[in-house]
This record gives structure tokens, sequence and C-alpha cells, in this order.
């Protein structure tokens, strides 16, 4: 797939359930899948996995964590952010009072962990704050759960059980950056930094086997994923963006560089929506009919993989 396919808007995705549906950018190595919004104020970035879930008349798959990155607010200019289907990377790109920045973000399936940079002309600042969802706010039955979020040797950590499967979670925050950094209850304050990385990696205690199925059950048999998450995270501050990047590159680029499609399309720098309006109107948009292809194709690529659960909601 030489031909550079990139979906392309012109504005952030509504923190609402139909900016998440239709326009945040999804992202994922079967084990689990975030969505980015691209907000400039309020980055929203949603992770769900599949084993984290309620039996599907009460829902199916529920929103596992959320990571909200609060920035200053001020004068926008030059908004794009898109998903690069060559490389698997979501971006955004705006410039904020002057000062062009850059964010890209990919969930790695070797490296099992998701990364988002930034990084600017000038230095930034901001803070990462890690949110349990339905805390309180459901019943077992319905997906209701019990945790709590702390700070632990210079990481976010959010730690708990979904009470329906008897299952254990746990996530895992921390930053690189060349700024400085302060912890304050849920939330990571990075101030004067010019570029910063943020890791997120998850587990459970699912265990996939037979005996999850006997008599209904769904219970998760598994073990507690506290050791493995923190091993994830471990491996992957010390592998750092740059070869972090590297290695999903070389990992998606081996999958989706199997097939290229082309239908005589060119990139003209309109966004998607722009592209659909269009073609449903009757255009004949070859470039559109290609980025669609090779969309689904990713979809499976990141649903997923060898050793993960079966794809859900691509």
């Amino acid at each position: 797939m030489r031909k550079q396919l990139t979906m392309r808007y012109f504005s952030p995705a509504e923190r609402t359930d139909k900016g998440w549906e239709k326009y945040s950018i999804p992202l994922g190595n079967g084990y689990f899948g975030a969505s980015v919004f691209g907000g400039t104020d309020i980055e929203r970035i949603q992770f769900t996995t599949n084993v984290f879930a309620c039996d599907y008349h009460k829902g199916g798959v529920s929103n596992f964590a959320e990571i909200y990155l609060h920035f200053p607010q001020g004068e926008i200019k030059d908004y794009e952010r898109g998903l690069r289907l060559n490389t698997g990377i979501a971006y955004s790109r705006y410039v904020f009072n002057g000062n062009k920045t850059d964010r890209e973000a990919f969930v790695s399936y070797p490296d099992k962990v998701f990364a988002y940079r930034i990084k600017s002309e000038k230095t930034h600042t901001f803070s990462v704050e890690l949110v349990i969802p339905y805390l309180g706010k459901r019943t077992v039955e319905e997906g209701g759960r019990r945790g709590q979020v702390c700070v632990e040797n210079q990481t976010l950590v959010m730690r708990g059980e979904l009470p329906f499967r008897e299952l254990l979670f746990e996530g895992r925050v921390a930053v690189q950056t060349d700024g400085s950094t302060r912890f304050e209850d849920t939330r990571i304050f990075i101030e004067n930094a010019m570029e910063t990385t943020l890791l997120f990696t998850l587990d459970t205690s699912y265990k996939l086997c037979p005996e999850m199925f006997f008599d209904g059950n769904h219970k998760a048999l598994g073990d507690d994923p506290h050791e493995r998450v923190t091993e994830v995270l471990k491996n992957a501050l010390a592998r750092g963006w740059a070869e972090l990047y590297t290695r999903h590159e070389e990992d998606y680029t081996s999958l989706m560089g199997r097939v290229e499609l082309d239908l005589g399309g060119i990139d003209d720098g309109k966004s998607t929506e722009e592209l659909l309006y269009s073609y449903q109107k009757g255009e004949n948009l070859p470039y559109l009919e290609e980025v669609y292809y090779q969309y689904g194709r990713y979809l499976l690529v990141s649903a997923s993989r060898k050793g993960t659960p079966p794809a859900s909601l691509q």
C-alpha cells in the first residue's frame, strides 16, 4: 500500500456518544481499543476491551477507562486531524496562541501499549486525568464497578473489579517529558515541555478457556493482572516513543502492506466528510473508494490479532 491514504477532518469529534460513534478515530491492537477525539481544550481518549463486558442483552462491551488531557484555552488556527492508513497512526495538528502543535497516537500490538505524543515549537502545559467509568452509576448486573485511581511510583494507576464477572482490572498511565511533572489525586500535571509522550496499558483477570462458558457462568478465571500490566508499562518506558513507533510500524505494515489498491484516485486535501457528501451526490471519487477499502482492512487488523479475543465492534 504505497500510496498515502488519509482519513481527514478539520474539527475535533464532539465529546458525546454521537461524536464517539461517528467521528472519533479508532485505534486498536486486538487486546484493547482506543477512540481518540482530537480536542484542543479537552482531549478525550476512551478505551474498550472485548473481555470487559456485561451480558449482551444488558449492553455488551462497556467503557473500560477514559483519559482526559486538559489544555489551556486560547486561539486555535489551522486545525486538522485524521488517520494515516499506511502506518496506523492517528494525528492532530494546530496552532495554539502561535504555538505550532503536533500530536500522534497509536496502539501497539507487539508492545501492548497505547502511545500518544505531543510535540510543539514552544513549551506546552497540560494535565492528564485518568477516570474509571460507571463507578456507582450502574447496578452490578448493568456493568457497575468498584475501583479507584491512585498515584504509584510516578504512575497513575486504576484498579478495581467488575463484580458481574468477578473480574479484576488494572490500567496504568505514565509520561515521559522534557518538562516538569507533578502528581495530584487522579492527575499528572506537565509544565514547560516541548515534547511529551503518554503511555497507557491495561489488562484483566479474564482467561479464555472452556470453563468460562460452563452453565452460562462467564466468570473470570484468570490471575490478577497486576504483574503483567506493570511489566508491560516498564518495558514500554524503557523503549520510549521512537522505538515503540518503529516496532508498531513494522508490525502494522507487515499486514497492511500485503495489498495495494490503486484506482487512480488523487488526494485533493478535502475532509472525509466532504468526500462522502460529494460521493452521495453521485461524484466519481476513486480516492474515497481506495480509502474505504483499506479502512475496512485497517479495522480488522486493529480489532483482532493472534492471541487476542475475536474481533468485536469493528
